[in-house]
């Protein structure tokens, strides 16, 4: 999962409740720095996964227990569609310039392919056994799928909806993120410690790096050259030069890292401590952790709004988001909301913050504006 808006979701570590679901708006004085209002959205059985497509002011919500995607009009904060997909979708990938939206549905080894304008299936592309993440190269217009249970990566044609190379990686693939700019691939191997590294324009893996211990999470900063893998299980950030595929640096963080997002205007890699209840703040130039903020507990998943450079902190365990003011490295508000928040996005263009709770079937959504 790449990019400075959304924090990727450790769903592997989600459990998926089943409760009645209520549609509220709420507000809190978490802190004295705000009043948040928080608006509850009901989608379907047990979401996920939550991505935003600031192109259209859409939001896209995975609902694995529901074999279903909900669309929220940002505008009119409500679900305007709910759309079938393949069974157990686990995440979402959109492609902006196509207004094309990916499910990778692990049930039904599949990728259904949804028309933003119409938020409709218009295919359903089988691919390897238990598809668990996807990525968008938005200058090739192919879409990777990393296959659990095969060890492999589909790679998606957008325009043909066909699988043009199916490539051998490591054991257990999970997170797969891309750098359009050097047209590279990059897959953690959770199994075997590894990274693949894929190059796009012949569909092969070109280096095979060693990580930490249970790799996570993988993200990209094509302004500096580095590339970022998430150690779950060594507590630790294996730091890549994305040219010479050398592992540069290995960084000890908190307690189980789970999720990051790096703000390439500061190059700094945030990267949330799901065991440790906190975020380490990496520095991009140093490759040395800057502070380590206390948040709540359980933190899962993190996103970032890029103009107000306030970073947002899904608490799994808390049911809580943590508001972190990057420029001070504090924390200035804690929002509550739904139970077991699994994902977080923040909307560029209208500052909306998007959490999807997977043990109450919700979405709440609140204004950084606020903030």
């Amino acid at each position: 999962m790449t990019g400075t808006l959304s924090g990727k979701r450790a769903f592997w570590r989600t459990a998926i409740f089943l409760f009645a679901v209520l549609g509220l708006i709420s507000f809190s004085t978490p802190s004295a720095h705000a009043q948040v209002a928080t608006v509850t959205i009901p989608v379907g059985a047990g979401p996920v996964d939550v991505e935003v497509n600031p192109a259209t002011n859409f939001v896209y919500v995975a609902n694995q227990a529901g074999n279903s995607v909900s669309v929220i009009d940002s505008a009119s904060h409500a679900v305007v569609a709910t759309v079938a997909v393949g069974s157990r979708p686990s995440s979402i990938a959109i492609d902006q310039t196509r207004d094309r939206i990916y499910t990778t549905d692990g049930g039904s080894n599949d990728i259904a392919v949804i028309d933003g304008a119409a938020n409709r299936v218009v295919a359903t592309v089988a691919v390897g056994k238990q598809p668990s993440r996807a990525a968008v190269d938005s200058a090739t217009h192919r879409l990777y799928v990393t296959n659990f249970l095969d060890g492999t990566v589909s790679v998606v044609d957008e325009a043909s909806n066909a699988v043009v190379a199916t490539i051998p990686v490591g054991s257990r693939p999970t997170s797969v993120a891309v750098d359009p700019r050097a047209n590279r691939v990059y897959v953690v191997n959770t199994s075997d410690n590894t990274l693949s590294v894929i190059d796009g324009g012949t569909n092969t893996v070109v280096a095979t790096l060693p990580t930490g211990t249970s790799p996570q999470d993988v993200v990209t900063n094509s302004v500096n050259n580095r590339v970022y893998v998430l150690n779950g299980g060594s507590d630790s950030v294996s730091v890549i030069d994305s040219p010479t595929d050398i592992v540069v640096a290995l960084t000890s963080v908190g307690s189980q890292p789970t999720s990051a997002v790096v703000d390439s205007a500061t190059q700094r890699l945030d990267v949330a401590n799901f065991n440790g209840g906190s975020v380490s703040v990496l520095d991009g130039t140093t490759n040395a952790v800057d502070v380590t903020i206390p948040v709540g507990s359980g933190p899962t998943a993190v996103a970032l709004n890029p103009a107000s450079h306030h970073l947002f902190v899904a608490n799994q365990q808390a049911d809580t988001v943590s508001a972190i003011d990057t420029a001070a490295n504090a924390v200035i508000t804690t929002i509550p909301v739904g139970t077991h928040p699994t994902s977080i996005a923040v909307n560029p263009a209208d500052a909306g913050v998007y959490v999807a709770n997977a043990g109450d079937n919700t979405v709440s959504e609140f204004d950084d504006v606020a903030l």
